[in-house]
This record gives structure tokens, C-alpha cells and sequence, in this order.
């Protein structure tokens, strides 16, 4: 009998703070907004802060727990007042047992990426963010600049806190690409980048986020300069 199989926490941290701002793919518009594309990049000068928050329920070959339901949620914001964006991705999902193929099937519920008003999104501690806040209803939201690609959307409300444990400062240009469910990210950094771990609190679309000292309760907050990022394509 085949199992899905996840990172220990501290694994998973480590590939969230590589992440970045990877899981939101944007396309520029001249205008200043951006909408969610394909193959397409969004450059976004100065600072950028990203806040990713996820829960995780281990499971072996039993499966999950009955009705567990589980989160991704990926937003970042940059810019000042008058120009600020802000971009958010979530997937809520569970796991269904497929008897042909002999495994547990990733399902998601609900899910949507594009751009949010940026009021939305309130972040602290400028250069080393150690707050974020995203309060937002995404049924609220209508293409093209946000697309919701499963579920009916609903309302999104999370804060995260830095605390204790692992930390970084880079100096210098990075690039990456990152995987998740079969949709491959990109993003590259023109300066220094900065992360933290950090706590999550809150709900998504009626899924309450366990206590933050659980090992299911996964989060960082992270700052890079002269972000560039795409989805289904490499820098």
C-alpha cells in the first residue's frame, strides 16, 4: 500500500523560507495591478514581504484522521501608500483514498491566487517583518485580477508573529524554483533577503488554523529586494 509522505517540520520550514514569493504567479499590467498568468513574470522593486502559513496532518498507511482538512496560504505585499500590491494564494485540501492506484489522493476544496486590495494586508517591523496580517473575503473577488480556480472562495483571516527558531539575512541576487502539487514556481532577488519562523493564527474559508505550537502548524514571514517572480516558467 502506497502513502503520501511529508517533510519534518523543520524540512518544511527551510523550503518555506526558500519559497519566497514563489506560489503566487503574476503577469504585470501597465497600470500597476497585476493578474494571475501562466508563464508570465511580475517584477517588484524595493522590498517585498511574504507570509506563508500551512497545516499539515501526518498520516501513515491508515490515512488521515476523518474529515481532516488542511491549509496553504502564501500572500505578499510591497510598495508604499499609493503604490503598494498585494498577491495571495491559498489552497484548502484533503486526501482521498484511490482503491485503483493504491494511494491517498491529494484533493483540494477550495482554491485561488491574484491580487488583493492591498489594504487587505498590514505588515510590522519594516526591514525584519515580524507581523503580518491578511484579513480579506475572496468571494468577494473577480477575475482576472484574482481567479478562483476550485470552491466559492470565502473569508481569509490570519495573523502571523515571528518567534524563536530558525532565521537568515543573504546579501546578493538569489534564484530558485520551487514545486508544489505539480505546479512549478520561479523567482529570483536583486538584493538582500531576510526570514524568520513565525505563528499563525486564524481561519480560511471556516478551516481554523490548530494551535500554533502544534507540528501541524507550519509559518514565516519573510522581506527580499527587487522581487521577480513567475509560475510555470524559470528565470
Amino acid at each position: 500500500m502506497k502513502r503520501i509522505t511529508r517533510k519534518s517540520p523543520l524540512l518544511a520550514l527551510a523550503a518555506i523560507i526558500l519559497a519566497i514569493v514563489v506560489i503566487v504567479p503574476l503577469s504585470p499590467l501597465g497600470n500597476g495591478r497585476a493578474v494571475a498568468a501562466s508563464g508570465k513574470t511580475i517584477t517588484m522593486s524595493g522590498q517585498v514581504v511574504n507570509a506563508f502559513a500551512s497545516t499539515f496532518h501526518s498520516f501513515g498507511d491508515s490515512g488521515p484522521p476523518p474529515g481532516t482538512v488542511d491549509v496553504n496560504v502564501g500572500l505578499f505585499k510591497s510598495g508604499s501608500a499609493g503604490t503598494a500590491q498585494a498577491t495571495l494564494y491559498y489552497d484548502v485540501f484533503t486526501f482521498q483514498w484511490d482503491p485503483v492506484n493504491g494511494y491517498w489522493q491529494y484533493v483540494s476544496l477550495e482554491n485561488g491566487f491574484g491580487t488583493i486590495p492591498s489594504s487587505a494586508v498590514r505588515v510590522s517591523g519594516g526591514a525584519k517583518p515580524s507581523g503580518v496580517t491578511l484579513t480579506v473575503d475572496t468571494s468577494t473577488l473577480s477575475a482576472p485580477a484574482f481567479q478562483q480556480t476550485g470552491g466559492a472562495g470565502g473569508l481569509i483571516s490570519i495573523t502571523s508573529k515571528s518567534v524563536p527558531g530558525v532565521t537568515f539575512m543573504r546579501s546578493g541576487s538569489e534564484k530558485n524554483t520551487f514545486g508544489f502539487d505539480g505546479q512549478n514556481m520561479s523567482w529570483s532577488t536583486s538584493g538582500g533577503s531576510y526570514g524568520t519562523s513565525a505563528a499563525a493564527q486564524g481561519a480560511v474559508i471556516g478551516q481554523a488554523l490548530p494551535d500554533p505550537t502544534a507540528d501541524s502548524n507550519n509559518a514565516s514571514i519573510n522581506a527580499s529586494q527587487g522581487v521577480s517572480a513567475c509560475r510555470g516558467c524559470t528565470f
